[in-house]
């Protein structure tokens, strides 16, 4: 459906939406040229504000299929990393008309003052009618605050949101594209701006944290006495996040291609090796926040925020598959494809104890494939390869890949093998990008089979690729396979007798599943996600439509140790090893 055509739909069906969405721009308007004292510069600034808006949102629609969130202006930091994934020709036009209406402005404002001269006798205060626009900016903001008011709540999920729409206001808080779409981006917008992202547990305290670390922490010493050591069982431990790796298999019967199986290099390390599918939170972007619940077992599904930019820079540190292995005597590094701005992946890791971060610009390997602007995956694996000959010491190597990042069609592949029958070219490119892919993956396997030390590899791809556009979203199975994205975890010694099929879980759960394969000791947080990854594997908003997930005991207890060491005192740290 086109944006006018919603916006018809909206007026039609849901005319007090429309007109409260009028009110509250105009509310903004009264308080912006209240504030600046110059309209028509005021109306230019808001018209260019509203520009780059729509753009930005019909960006993150074209590359992640959801809109712009209040969350997201958490990211204005990084607008250098996130132009880089846009077409900057179309942009710098956008940019150029923003520009041209604030010149407007301008222009207006000075024919407006040669018509109506100052006069200047008057004072400074009654000339630029400083109590005026008082009055007016306070009217305004009493405006705004009272409009904003259906929105101020206490749940976490909007349940308890004050509705003086009647039946026309239905929030949807597991999807918001749709809930932009029933109620215009003006209440969907504000909706995410008041929505109070991570509530205080009622029974969260320190006598509470500790009563579930000690249950916890008696399973974990029983068990670890079963188990090795890490350092013991392996002397590398690689944790690759492969961006947007998919497999279309799973939408043959919806999303035919030809060409046969994009990524039979895969297809035959999922047959032989423990393996199976992440649910996703995420799709066609948002890699960070699925490498943050990776990397720490936490998960994003309560605080719905963007962790590396909102959480984790506001910490001392958080526990991770780095700080575990750090306590054993394993060196920890990180590499990343790219720049190490975005999210604040330099920040972000250091807190997660790596004490290394490689970016793209200390790679000795950086060939990109066609005309893609992005590093492949082969280089990557190389350049891992590399750091897992040159020391003899064990080492928790976590790489962060970026081939077949958005724009999918970036590369321009001269020649399409598996183009959908559709003709969808956008997704052939991504499909002829993760078999080129596979064949680095190919050979990346087959160098470790060669490598002196005992390594493991958890494998997982983050997201698919946000070129699915047409496909029936509303039917359960397509929607869910659309966040299912495969992982494996692969050795290069015996692993003995292991299950090779492992359950579909949300990122959370991955480092455990892997440290349960290899049957390695693990800090007991590890053995608190057991409990909770059996009760509830997935843990991912879009899982979720008119359910939520069965709220155990351990979820409960999940629920209190995540808010804890996200955005309470972090007790959980003080009563375990």
């Amino acid at each position: 459906m086109s944006g006018r055509e919603t916006t018809v739909d909206l007026w039609t069906e849901k005319p007090e939406l429309c007109w409260y969405g009028a009110i509250v721009i105009f509310a903004v308007t009264v308080l912006t040229a209240a504030i600046i004292g110059r309209p028509f510069i005021s109306s230019g600034i808001l018209f260019s504000a509203a520009l780059l808006l729509t753009y930005a949102n019909e960006q993150k629609m074209a590359m992640r299929g959801e809109p712009v969130l209040v969350d997201d202006m958490l990211m204005a930091g990084q607008a250098d990393g996130l132009l880089s994934l846009v077409d900057i020709n179309e942009f710098l036009q956008i940019a150029t008309a923003a520009a041209l209406a604030i010149v407007l402005g301008i222009v207006l404002n000075h024919v407006a003052r040669k018509i109506w001269p100052y006069n200047k006798n008057y004072g400074y205060l009654r000339r630029h009618l400083v109590a005026p626009r008082l009055i007016i900016a306070t009217m305004a903001v009493c405006g705004i605050a009272i409009t904003m008011q259906p929105f101020v709540h206490k749940g976490s999920h909007g349940d308890d949101v004050i509705n003086i729409f009647g039946n026309d206001l239905e929030f949807v808080s597991f999807n918001q594209t749709l809930n932009y779409e029933q109620n215009g981006f003006i209440v969907g917008f504000l909706y995410s701006a008041t929505k109070i992202k991570a509530e205080v547990p009622d029974d969260y305290s320190e006598a509470t944290i500790k009563n579930i670390a000690e249950e916890y922490q008696d399973i974990a010493d029983k068990e670890n006495k079963e188990r090795k050591n890490l350092n013991e069982v392996a002397e590398n431990v690689v944790v690759i996040l492969n961006e947007s790796g998919y497999d279309p298999e799973l939408l043959k019967e919806v999303f035919p291609h030809e060409g046969g199986d994009v990524i039979p290099n895969m297809r035959e390390i999922l047959k032989n090796y423990p393996s199976g599918y992440m649910y996703s939170p995420e799709y066609g972007g948002g890699t960070a926040n699925i490498e943050f619940e990776v990397f720490t077992g936490l998960s994003n599904y309560w605080a719905g925020t963007v962790p590396y930019v909102s959480l984790v820079p506001k910490m001392s540190g958080i526990p991770s598959v780095a700080t575990f292995s750090k306590n054993l005597g394993f060196n920890t590094k990180a590499m990343h494809s790219y720049n190490g701005g975005l999210y604040n992946r330099s920040t972000a890791l250091h807190k997660q104890g790596f004490d290394e971060f490689v970016t793209v610009d200390r790679m000795t390997s950086k060939k990109r494939n066609s005309l893609s602007s992005y590093v492949n995956d082969w280089s990557a694996y190389y350049e891992t390869l590399n750091m897992l000959r040159d020391k003899d010491e064990p080492q928790t190597l976590a790489l962060i890949t970026m081939q077949h990042h958005g724009a999918y069609d970036s590369a321009h592949y001269p020649n399409m093998h598996y183009l959908p029958e559709d003709g969808n070219s956008v997704a052939g490119q991504y499909y002829e990008s993760l078999n080129n892919a596979d064949e680095a993956l190919g050979q990346f396997i087959d160098a470790l089979e060669t490598l002196d030390e005992k390594t493991v590899v958890l494998w997982f791809g983050d997201h698919a690729g946000g070129v699915f556009w047409d496909l029936p979203d509303e039917d359960k199975q397509v929607h869910d396979h659309l966040h299912m994205t495969p992982y494996f975890v692969y050795a290069n010694f015996d692993l003995g007798d292991v299950e090779l099929d492992l359950p579909t879980v949300s990122p959370n759960c991955l480092v455990n599943e892997m440290y349960n394969v290899i049957d390695a000791k693990k800090p007991t947080f590890g053995y608190l996600l057991d409990a909770v990854c059996e009760d509830d594997p997935i843990l991912a908003v879009p899982y979720f439509s008119d359910f939520g997930p069965e709220e155990t005991e351990a979820y409960r207890d999940y629920e209190l140790v995540n808010y804890d060491m996200l955005s309470g005192k972090q007790y959980w740290l003080k009563y375990t090893r």
